[in-house]
């Protein structure tokens, strides 16, 4: 009966250290694995981050562009003769914006709502996810203030009787219409 009960004992000890031994090795190997997976989203936050600036610089260019030489020099005697021109641009533009809206995949899963032990990568995810909606919303403005201008030279047109035969302006359309607030903070950056 001795000999049975010191059997149980044993066994319960045996089980208990094989519990906490478990537990201690998941722990260690979770630990690894978050480690190892966190090194490589630092890595890819490292990589992409410097390609989103230069797309981000690209936009910024072509936006500096846009205004100097379109949005602020309009004139509807010459309106018709440049629309070809600034479409293009708006296309390029547009171009530009649907490269930068590739990053929400590759840098957006690994930056939204995460914390990282290392300070540069957190100061990247911020600068990504500000840069990001500032930029779709920026550029969702100047399309409308773009419209707009073509909506005023249209009714222009129509009050002076200048139809010669041709016909209204369209406005440019885009893909991408709709005003983010991709940090869910209730601030729609770039919304001018």
């Amino acid at each position: 009966m001795k000999k049975k009960k010191i059997i149980i004992i044993i066994s319960i000890i045996l089980i208990i250290i094989g519990i906490i031994s478990y537990g201690i090795i998941n722990f260690i190997l979770d630990y690894k694995n978050s480690k190892k997976e966190m090194e490589q989203n630092t890595n890819i936050i490292n990589d992409e981050f410097e390609t989103f600036k230069a797309e981000v610089d690209e936009f910024s260019l072509i936006r500096d562009e846009i205004y100097e030489n379109i949005l602020n020099q309009i004139y509807y005697e010459t309106f018709e003769n440049n629309i070809d021109a600034w479409n293009n641009k708006f296309v390029e533009y547009g171009e530009i914006i649907t490269n930068i809206t590739k990053f929400d995949k590759l840098l957006g899963e690994k930056c939204l709502n995460k914390t990282y032990l290392n300070t540069s990568i957190n100061q990247k995810c911020e600068i990504f996810i500000e840069t990001y909606e500032i930029a779709l919303n920026s550029y969702i403005t100047d399309i409308e203030l773009y419209n707009e201008h073509i909506e005023k030279y249209n009714e222009w047109k129509l009050k002076n009787n200048n139809t010669d035969g041709t016909k209204t302006i369209e406005k440019f359309n885009s893909d991408i219409n709709e005003y983010i607030d991709y940090n869910k903070d209730n601030e729609y950056l770039g919304k001018e």
